[in-house]
C-alpha cells in the first residue's frame, strides 16, 4: 500500500471511531444498553466471520489456543464494551471517548506489575504525555471526583 492510502485509511478509521461514541449516545435513547451493545457486536461479528470465510482457508478456531483466545476476547468484549454502553447512559460521549483512549496507556502501566514488563524510556514518556493530554482535555476538578457520574 502507498503511504497516501495508509494515511487515508487511518483518517477514515479515526473518523468512524470518533463517531461511534455519539452514535452510542443516540442509540441509547432508543435501546437498552446491553441489547444495543450486543446487536452492534453481533452485526460486526457476522461481517467479520463472512470476511474470514471468504479470505482465509482455516477460519474456524480448532486449536486449544484459538478457543482460549475466542473465550478471552469474548469476555473482554462483553465486560469492556458492555460496561461502556452502561456507563455512557450518564456520561457524555466525549468523556467516554477520552476515557476509552486511556486504555492503551493504562494497559501498558498494568503490564509492569502484572506481567513483569518494562516500559522503555520512550514508552514512559509516551505514557506521561498521554496522561497529560487527557488531563488537559478533561481538566478534572478534585472536588468532583466522587460526584454523581463518577461510577459511570
Amino acid at each position: 500500500m502507498s503511504r497516501a492510502l495508509d494515511a487515508s485509511l487511518f483518517a477514515l478509521l479515526a473518523v468512524l471511531w470518533g463517531f461511534s461514541f455519539p452514535a452510542i449516545s443516540i442509540g441509547l435513547e432508543h435501546l437498552p444498553p446491553l441489547l444495543f451493545a450486543a446487536a452492534r457486536y453481533d452485526i460486526a461479528a457476522a461481517l467479520l466471520l463472512a470476511a474470514a470465510i471468504v479470505r482465509v482457508d482455516k477460519w474456524r478456531p480448532t486449536a486449544r489456543n484459538d478457543l482460549a483466545a475466542v473465550a478471552g476476547g469474548g469476555i473482554f468484549l462483553i465486560a469492556g464494551n458492555g460496561l461502556l454502553f452502561l456507563g455512557q447512559q450518564t456520561v457524555p460521549s466525549g468523556v467516554a471517548a477520552i476515557l476509552q483512549g486511556l486504555i492503551p496507556i493504562i494497559t501498558a502501566l498494568w503490564a509492569i506489575p502484572l506481567l513483569g514488563e518494562r516500559l522503555s524510556p520512550l514508552g514512559a514518556v509516551g505514557a506521561a504525555i498521554g496522561f497529560l493530554g487527557v488531563g488537559l482535555v478533561v481538566q478534572p476538578d478534585p472536588g468532583n471526583l466522587l460526584a454523581g457520574d463518577t461510577a459511570a
